[in-house]
Parts: C-alpha cells; sequence; structure tokens
C-alpha cells in the first residue's frame, strides 16, 4: 500500500499558493534522502531566514512550546519561504481550528502534538485536507492562497495533494499501534519523540538504550515501504547518523535556542581563546628579547 508522500510527488511547474514549498519535500523522500531542520520556539522571524540561509531543509514553527502569537507566525512562514526552508508549524493542538490557522499562514507541514491513536491520526489528516479528501475550513483570501490569486479548483488540489500531515507520536500506545496508524490515509510523517519512547520502554531518558534502539528499527522497518516516512528528534548531529541509519528520513535537527546557546558559548571560548595565545606569544616575544 502506498498512500503518502512517495506517491504524491508531482513534476514541478507553477506552484499554486504556498503549499507547494512542500513538493521540495517530498521530492527528496521520493529519493530516499533525510530533510534537517530545526524546531523554531524564539519568536524571531530573521532567525528562519538565517535557517534557511544556513541550508536547512524545513524549520518547525513551534506554536506549542514558544511563545509566537499568529501575526509573528505568519511573518516566520514568510521568512522561511523566502529563503528557501520549507515551513512547518507544530501546532498547540490536534484541534481542526488551530491546523486552519497554521495552514492559511502559510504552513507546508503540520506537525500535531499527543496524537496517540489512529483515530487521532485521522482526524489530523481530515483538518489538513480540502473535500473531497477532507474537511479543511476553505477561504480563499489567506496568504496560503495567495490573498485569492491562486483561488480555484487547481488551488485547492494541491493544497490537499501536497500538504505534509505529521503525527507526534508521544504516548504508549501511539508505539504499541503503530502498525494501525500505518493504515490511515494521507498521513504522511510518524514523527517519533525519543524520549517519550524512552519513557514507555521502561528506560526514561535513555535515548541510546538498546531497547530504544531496537524499536525505531522496527518502526522503521514496518514503515518502509508504504509511502510514509519515520521522523526524529535529534539534539545531537551524532545521533542523527545513527536515526539515518535505521531508515529515519525527517530529522528535528535542535531547537532554535540551544542552537544560538551552543553557537554563542563555541565563539566566546574562541575569542577568549584566541586573546591567551596572543598574550602569550606576546609574552615570549618579550621574554626573548630579554634574553638577548
Amino acid at each position: 500500500m502506498t498512500n503518502g508522500p512517495l506517491s504524491e510527488v508531482r513534476p514541478s511547474g507553477r506552484l499554486l499558493g504556498v503549499h507547494g514549498d512542500a513538493r521540495k519535500i517530498r521530492e527528496k523522500w521520493a529519493a530516499d534522502e533525510p530533510v534537517y531542520g530545526p524546531f523554531v520556539q524564539l519568536s524571531a522571524p530573521g532567525e528562519l531566514e538565517i535557517f534557511g540561509l544556513a541550508g536547512f531543509d524545513f524549520a518547525i514553527v513551534d506554536l506549542e512550546h514558544g511563545l509566537i502569537n499568529l501575526e509573528t507566525a505568519e511573518n516566520m512562514m514568510r521568512a522561511a519561504h523566502t529563503r528557501g526552508a520549507v515551513p512547518f508549524a507544530r501546532v498547540l493542538a490536534n484541534r481542526p481550528e488551530l491546523i486552519c490557522q497554521a495552514l492559511n499562514i502559510g504552513a507546508a507541514g503540520i506537525l500535531a502534538p499527543h496524537v496517540d491513536t489512529p483515530d487521532q491520526a485521522r482526524a489530523l489528516v481530515h483538518a489538513s485536507r480540502f473535500a473531497p479528501r477532507g474537511g479543511r475550513g476553505l477561504c480563499p483570501f489567506v496568504r496560503s492562497a495567495d490573498y485569492a490569486a491562486a483561488k480555484g479548483p487547481a488551488y485547492y488540489e494541491e493544497a490537499s495533494a501536497t500538504v505534509i500531515c505529521g503525527a507526534l507520536l508521544e504516548g504508549r500506545e501511539a508505539y504499541e499501534r503503530i502498525d494501525e496508524f500505518i493504515e490511515v490515509e494521507s498521513l504522511d510523517l510518524l514523527m517519533i519523540a525519543p524520549y517519550d519512547l524512552s519513557q514507555s520502554l521502561g528506560v526514561p531518558g535513555e535515548i541510546g538504550h538498546p531497547s530504544v534502539i531496537e524499536r525505531v528499527e522496527e518502526i522503521c522497518a514496518r514503515v518502509k515501504g508504504t509511502g510514509k516516512v519515520v521522523g526524529m528528534f535529534a539534539e545531537e548531529p551524532e545521533k542523527s547518523g545513527e536515526w539515518v541509519r535505521l531508515g529515519v528520513r525527517y530529522i528535528g535537527a535542535d531547537v532554535d535556542s540551544q542552537i544560538l546557546l551552543r553557537a554563542s558559548r563555541e565563539r566566546l571560548a574562541a575569542y577568549r581563546a584566541a586573546v591567551r595565545e596572543s598574550a602569550a606569544s606576546t609574552a615570549a616575544s618579550g621574554s626573548a628579547v630579554g634574553a638577548d
């Protein structure tokens, strides 16, 4: 059965509305390539431009854990779009009105939190697609429809075919029902929360535990060939190598605040090291002159 992103890649051409950005992700998945992007929790559109310029495939505007209002979120989507990073939204909850809002302002993909059952996954898909595929609220005057410039049947079909639906699996029940999630039509992405998975396996926080690795490998093996993709959050680049080896193709590449914190610490350490090195060099030169 193929009912996900690999079956819905379309030839390149004019993209109707901003949802067409999602094709870039789908095309990489069709080529069995992983994609990378950070979660963004700080209310800063410029960050998404920077992440796009850095070469990330996507960026996730985090409306669940970030302090981001809707107007700022739209500007963040716009910033990502202009710099080549496909904008996703992690919505506050798996509710149709929240999903509709995120799509209307320009998200090309949705990550819905706490999707614990296949029925909840079907509700996510239904809220993300226009009829006849689903029941997304229809308004042709919003950013996603190019403010009515793209309205019409072609836009509605394009949006329904390209928007990426991702379910964040965060509870024990979800991991026990993976086969049922695979059967959910038009659900594209199964996002594993490694810390939640470790807890469900009785080894809380031990994301490198053999039982966690084994379970991820098992999930990837079951998903392979179904047209769906497995995603994983990875704080450390080294860990992403392990996940991709196991079959993960969507990497949540850290969080903006931690990326900034780590880069700042490394930069400051480099400045201090340079000053120490310069001082030591000067002292050594002075000692040499004095000895002469």
